[in-house]
């Protein structure tokens, strides 16, 4: 399986307001940028593994697929089995 470390994120509203993460990205390999369906396909085949290392203290949040039933799955990090929302405080993604 593949480990892939996200260090940014493209939302579907920069701005505020309601906002889905359609991107993740990184810098490894010189860098790479992919949906976030993309992602979720590769989580859910475990093909590869997504994770963001945070504060405090180079805590490793894991990347998951939530599905509530009523949304479209979407990404969220869960650091120790609980889900947060970390992924959301990473910066922006250059645009390609």
């Amino acid at each position: 399986m593949i480990e892939h470390r996200t260090t940014c994120i493209t939302k579907s509203k920069p701005d505020g307001g309601h906002e889905i993460i359609t991107h993740i990205g990184g810098t490894s390999g010189g860098g790479w940028r992919i949906s976030a369906q993309t992602a979720a396909h590769a989580i859910d085949a475990q093909s590869a593994i997504f994770y963001t290392i945070g504060n405090p203290a180079g805590a490793l949040y894991t990347i998951g697929v939530v599905r509530d039933g009523s949304k479209f799955p979407y990404l969220r990090t869960h650091e120790g089995g609980v889900w947060n929302d970390y992924l959301l405080s990473l910066p922006s993604c250059p645009l390609p």
